[in-house]
């Protein structure tokens, strides 16, 4: 029974990052990729995203307060893990840079 389950959910979440990949088009400003999210379930595609690019500029205008909180708590944590940089460039905006040791 649990192994159903987890094939379930496992399959739900590989169909989302695929939605995600064909709807969300970073799009480039020099060497930095530009991408908005909408609430705390697609920042696993900004980490993927992350892991490629190594520099990313992040818009979280358009969520709530606590969805917003939650994303950079969330990011900060990987970041401060990957001994990399998060900064706030204000109006809910950041920018991650992954370094590359």
């Amino acid at each position: 029974m649990f192994k159903k389950w987890f094939q379930k959910i496992k399959t739900k979440t590989e169909n989302d990052h695929a939605r995600l990949d064909n709807e969300k088009k970073p799009s480039t400003t020099k060497n930095f990729q530009k991408i908005e999210i909408n609430n705390y379930s697609e920042v696993v595609y900004v980490l993927r995203l992350l892991e490629q690019q190594r520099k990313i500029i992040l818009s979280l205008v358009n969520t709530s307060a606590t969805e917003r909180r939650r994303i950079v708590d969330f990011l900060s944590g990987f970041i401060y893990a990957k001994k990399s940089s998060i900064r706030s460039s204000g109006n809910h905006t950041y920018i991650l840079i992954l370094d590359s040791k």
